[in-house]
C-alpha cells in the first residue's frame, strides 16, 4: 500500500471505498479533529498528510471527517458568518467529537 492510499478501520466497512485490503487495525493517536481517542467500536479513516517530514497517516473519527465536508449545524443552517449570521460556527456546550456528531446527523437528514 503506498502513501496515497486511504486507509480505514472500524468493525465493519462504512462505505464502497473501505475495500478489505486497505483496512487497518485501530489508532493509537488521537483523532486529527477532536483529538479524543479511538475506542475499538469507532469507524474512520487513516488519510494520508505530507508532512516536512515525509507522508504520514492521520486518524479521523468517520463523523470527524465528514463534518469537514459538511460543515457545522449553523452553516448548514445559514445561521453562521458565511450566510451574514452572527451565530458562531461551534456550539460551546459541546466537544468537537459531538459537534461533529450532530453536524452529520443533520447533513444525513437532508
Amino acid at each position: 500500500m503506498d502513501a496515497t492510499t486511504i486507509r480505514w478501520f472500524g468493525p465493519e466497512p462504512f462505505a464502497r471505498m473501505c475495500e478489505p485490503q486497505n483496512r487497518s487495525c485501530t489508532p493509537t493517536a488521537p483523532c486529527a479533529w477532536c483529538e479524543q481517542f479511538f475506542g475499538e467500536d469507532d469507524s474512520g479513516l487513516l488519510m494520508p498528510c505530507l508532512t516536512r517530514d515525509g507522508a504520514i497517516y492521520m486518524p479521523w473519527h468517520q463523523d470527524c471527517f465528514l463534518r469537514t465536508i459538511s460543515g457545522s449545524v449553523a452553516h448548514q443552517e445559514q445561521r453562521c458568518s458565511c450566510f451574514g449570521g452572527t451565530e458562531p460556527d461551534e456550539d460551546p456546550g459541546l466537544s468537537k467529537r459531538e459537534q461533529a456528531e450532530q453536524a452529520v446527523k443533520l447533513w444525513r437528514k437532508r
